[in-house]
């Protein structure tokens, strides 16, 4: 039984294509097996059923969102950055500091991120809560702007229908894409806007389409720059709907809204922006990644591609009738598509940089559905190769039982990392903030980086911020070293107490992509040579400034 259950779970975690494949031999044997039970009808799904599961796949989506935000910590490493750089801004930070600068907290994301997630910290009080919620109803609102995109063509029911894979193919791809579509990093903001760019263009008047798309390709550009690509598709239909002058009129007030937050914000330098970009254009190609992009852009593009296939069976002249209708619609999807993967191919990147494509890939699912449902069909079982009708279903099958399978995995994985530390870390953090009143305190890392997470709530309390770990994991992979200025913060002690996860070394963290020690030689050794391990709690080791200025704060916090 522990043989058996050992290969299950090697084959559910196995790489996608893998499970595919063998989905996809299994259903066929299956259906060629019992090919004579069907061949002369058409299995038709009831409907009743199929909305009460859709409901339930669309509920537990909104479940994941509301587990997250209750979850007391991050998922993810940038989103600890992302919720502390959006309170120094709000605090009057620069969101781009010098490339020599002692603070080493920068990583080159637009500004708009850290302004939208600052003004949630801003409104709600700084909380880790408050630094998810952006996230969260970014995940939440871009499901209802897909949908009511979707219901303008094809109905309510079916919008229902397509709402649900869409948001079980959200879960589906969260381990894959290192990334959710419910975090407070860009992905899930761009999610939302191209979602509002694209319903504004294909469901409002010509004032509102100008306004709304303008509004989200501006910010969308100032979240992430090449975030343009994302909108070829949305101008197309905007251009074939409203004509060339609103179209014009739109990108203008895109260009002013990209340009407006240098202009109006003394945090956003425009030229440390433009030098932290260059930093990170040194960045090569990734071959893995390349081919996971690819891998993955079939994925998403495999409804349609089926689609098209039954489409072209049914009724070749009005499929080609389509085709030929929106053919400047699909070549712009597959332009943006084919500059996105190999941009998200650079060393570092992902397939995160595919979630933004989610709302034009359905809209065309849409167009495409609604011209298939409505032509008159042949009559499929008798014309058709029996073998290629079932290798057919068996990919169609195999397709949403991988979806499935995936989200299951996925979703168990959320649910164990929302179980992991509950809120004692929280706790310890702010204990230890009010055990050492008056000196300045800062979260030093180790190899339990997940504990290092909670570094916002230092920040929120008044702490400076002199190294994030994102920051020189980035640098470090590209072979720049620490500026001297941080060596020299360091030495002086500027943070007079550092948290660091119990029983770990002092920075000693390894980096995500080349595996090589974040941090230099020469940075631990500075502060080993000015800090010492003084106390512990359950959770971090507390290190002192070794200078005698500290040592009357002290309070005694062992356990």
């Amino acid at each position: 039984m522990e043989i058996l259950t050992t290969l299950s779970e090697q084959i559910l975690y196995s790489p996608i294509v893998f499970l595919y494949i063998l989905l996809s031999l299994i259903y066929f044997l299956i259906f060629i097996i019992i090919y004579n039970h069907f061949k002369d009808k058409l299995f038709t799904p009831n409907k009743r059923i199929s909305l009460l599961a859709s409901f339930i796949i669309i509920a537990n989506y909104l479940f994941i969102l509301a587990l997250y935000g209750t979850h007391t910590n991050f998922f993810d490493h940038a989103e600890a950055t992302i919720a502390t750089v959006s309170w120094l801004f709000q605090t009057g930070k620069p969101i781009y500091h010098g490339l020599d600068s002692a603070e080493r907290y920068t990583i080159p994301y637009g500004p708009m991120l850290y302004v939208i997630n600052g003004l949630f910290l801003n409104l709600l009080k700084p909380s880790i809560f408050s630094a998810k919620i952006g996230g969260i109803l970014a995940g939440g609102l871009s499901l209802l702007l897909i949908f009511l995109s979707l219901k303008k063509v094809v109905g309510s029911k079916i919008a229902v229908f397509c709402s649900a894979y869409i948001s079980l193919t959200f879960v589906s791809i969260y381990v894959y894409f290192a990334a959710a579509t419910f975090w407070n990093r860009s992905d899930s903001f761009l999610l939302m806007f191209v979602a509002l760019g694209l319903l504004a263009v294909v469901k409002t008047n010509s004032l509102w389409a100008i306004i709304l798309s303008a509004l989200s390709l501006g910010i969308s550009v100032n979240l992430k720059i090449h975030a343009f690509l994302y909108f070829l598709p949305i101008y197309v239909l905007l251009f074939s709907q409203y004509g060339i002058y609103s179209t014009l009129a739109s990108l203008l007030g895109s260009i002013i809204l990209t340009i407006a937050p240098f202009i109006c914000l003394p945090q956003v330098s425009i030229n440390n922006y433009i030098l932290w970009l260059s930093e990170f254009r040194e960045q090569g190609i990734a071959l893995n990644l390349l081919r996971g992009n690819i891998i993955w852009s079939i994925y998403l593009l495999a409804p349609i591609i089926f689609l098209f296939i039954y489409f072209y069976y049914v009724n070749k002249r009005n499929f080609f009738t389509f085709i030929n209708k929106q053919k400047i619609f699909i070549y712009s999807i597959l332009i943006s598509l084919i500059a996105v993967d190999v941009i998200g191919s650079k060393q570092g990147a992902g397939m995160n940089h595919l979630i933004p494509f989610y709302p034009v890939f359905s809209y065309l699912f849409a167009l495409a559905l609604a011209q298939a449902i409505n032509v008159k069909k042949k009559r499929v079982f008798r014309a058709v190769n029996k073998y290629a009708f079932c290798a057919y279903l068996s990919l169609v099958l195999a397709l949403f039982t991988v979806t499935l399978l995936r989200g299951v995995l996925n979703e168990n994985r959320l649910i164990a990392l929302s179980t992991k530390y509950n809120s004692e870390p929280i706790k310890e953090i702010n204990q230890i903030v009010k055990s050492h009143p008056g000196i300045t305190i800062g979260m030093g890392y180790g190899g339990n980086y997940d504990l290092t997470y909670y570094r916002p709530i230092l920040v929120y309390d008044g702490n400076p911020y002199l190294i994030d770990a994102v920051s020189v994991m980035d640098a470090e992979f590209l072979g720049k070293t620490i500026p001297p200025k941080t060596l020299e913060a360091l030495s002086s002690c500027q943070t007079k107490l550092w948290l660091i996860p119990k029983g770990d070394v002092p920075f000693k963290l390894y980096n995500y992509f080349n595996h090589r020690q974040v941090f230099s030689d020469e940075l631990k050794s500075t502060f080993l040579a000015n800090y010492e391990l003084k106390e512990q709690t359950k959770y971090y080791n507390l290190w002192f400034c070794k200078k005698k200025d500290t040592s009357s704060n002290e309070q005694g916090l062992n356990t």
